[in-house]
């Protein structure tokens, strides 16, 4: 009676702690290599006023992101923009804009499946400008060897949506 009984909280076990193993939060970290030929060809719109990147991100001629990840926050090494680390907590913290001249609001959530990482702030370069919201969706291909960035950026006059392909290296 006591194995039959084991077993049984076991089992029930087992039930309540399968939803939070398929429920991990993906893993970005890694080197990726940017897939020209399944991106999409958008150039970072504030390169140009940035200040010590590389405009054209090419390392030996790819494009190489870098993503290092734990628990609570992610770094992000691009070469087209200033080194980024994101708190994974989804609370909107001021930071320097790529430009150095003002802050954004940035706010990055891991869920069970992707990474959103919203950013508001100015889009120029003087206090005053107009207002731009840029929003990344990060997610995995199920056999984590694809990276997936969905990105959408608003201002008043416009709005892109594009996507960048990467494979692990």
């Amino acid at each position: 009676m006591k194995i039959a009984m084991k077993k049984s909280l076991l089992a029930f076990c087992a039930t309540l702690l399968l939803p939070g193993v398929a429920l991990a939060a993906p893993d970005f970290s890694g080197s990726w290599i940017r897939d020209n030929g399944k991106s999409e060809q958008v150039s970072y719109p504030l390169f140009w006023l940035t200040r010590g990147v590389d405009p054209g991100g090419r390392v030996n001629g790819d494009f190489i992101l870098d993503v290092q990840q734990d628990a609570r926050t992610i770094k992000i090494n691009d070469p087209q923009r200033p080194r980024r680390v994101l708190e994974l907590d989804g609370k909107a913290r001021t930071v320097p804009m790529d430009t150095g001249m003002q802050s954004a609001a940035v706010a990055a959530h891991l869920s069970a499946d992707t990474l959103t990482v919203v950013t508001i702030g100015s889009y120029g370069g003087m206090p005053g400008n107009v207002g731009s919201k840029t929003q990344e969706i990060w997610s995995l291909s199920p056999d984590g060897k694809i990276l997936t960035i969905a990105t959408t950026r608003e201002s008043p006059a416009t709005k892109q949506d594009f996507k960048v392909i990467f494979n692990r290296k």
